[in-house]
């Protein structure tokens, strides 16, 4: 029986092998299939990635649209139902978004007021894209004139904050929620912000300025006490010491950080 190796010739040579044409074309169908499969994943990339910006996109907008409706929820300043720092107010409401107060800008008009406030949107793709997590970042003014209730919504462009900063606001946050809670207590009902930072546990190295606002103020004769609490890591936080009752507030980012800025919160309601 005559197997199916190649056989010697008479001199014992084994013929040379010939590339037949079938060979070739299979290997160039192979190669466009997997250009094809390349191609068809980078459509998807490109397609799954401009998805998954809208969405983010449209995420960061959705939380802007809640913080104006809470910020027209906000009581106007000087009415009964009113907070004693309205900049407190807004800066809750931000914060319950989860945005940033960049700044927040008072006047030239009685009742002017104008926050610029950052929010990040998220999104996460599916499978086809990776599990891609796409984030954008975008600003918004809300201003209004009168009361919160007219609040209005603008996009623009967002400042440049520097990175210290937005490392800090976090650290910031947590001390002004240690210092509202001890309204009542020994030191608050001394204006002893020295005392209130160390029950606070502060952390050490923090300084603060601090000044006096005398009465009428908020429909009280009692005058207030007013700080600015800051270190280099710990970020800004305002205090309002009135009547033995404390309120802080993690100051606007690009606020600065001074008892006067911290009074000027104070005077506009």
């Amino acid at each position: 029986m005559v197997g199916l190796a190649a056989q010697p010739d008479a001199r014992g040579r084994l013929p040379r092998p010939r590339f037949h044409w079938r060979y070739g074309l299979g290997f160039v169908l192979l190669l466009c299939s997997l250009l094809a499969l390349v191609a068809v994943g980078q459509f998807a990339g490109w397609i799954g990635s401009a998805h998954g910006r809208a969405q983010a996109e449209a995420a960061a907008d959705y939380r802007a649209s809640s913080l104006l409706l809470a910020l027209r929820a906000v009581p106007q300043a000087g009415s009964s139902e009113a907070g004693p720092v309205a900049e407190a107010a807004y800066a809750g409401a931000v914060r319950r978004v989860g945005g940033q107060l960049l700044d927040a800008r008072y006047g030239p008009a009685p009742g002017q007021v104008e926050l610029t406030v950052r929010i990040t949107g998220t999104s996460v793709g599916g499978a086809l894209t990776g599990h891609r997590r796409t984030t954008v970042r975008h600003c918004y003014d809300f201003g209004w004139t009168g009361g919160p209730a007219a609040a209005v919504r603008s996009s623009t462009d967002c400042p440049p904050v520097a990175a210290g900063l937005l490392a800090a606001a976090g650290k910031a946050e947590a001390l002004a929620d240690r210092l509202t809670p001890l309204s009542g207590t020994a030191a608050a009902l001394q204006a002893d912000t020295a005392a209130l930072l160390s029950r606070a546990k502060a952390a050490p190295g923090i300084t603060f300025r601090e000044s006096a606002l005398p009465g009428p103020l908020n429909g009280s004769t009692v005058g207030s006490t007013v700080a600015a609490v800051s270190n280099a890591e710990d970020g800004c936080v305002f205090v309002e010491l009135h009547a033995g009752v404390v309120t802080a507030w993690p100051a606007p980012l690009l606020a600065a950080c001074t008892p006067a800025r911290a009074a000027q919160a104070v005077q506009t309601g």
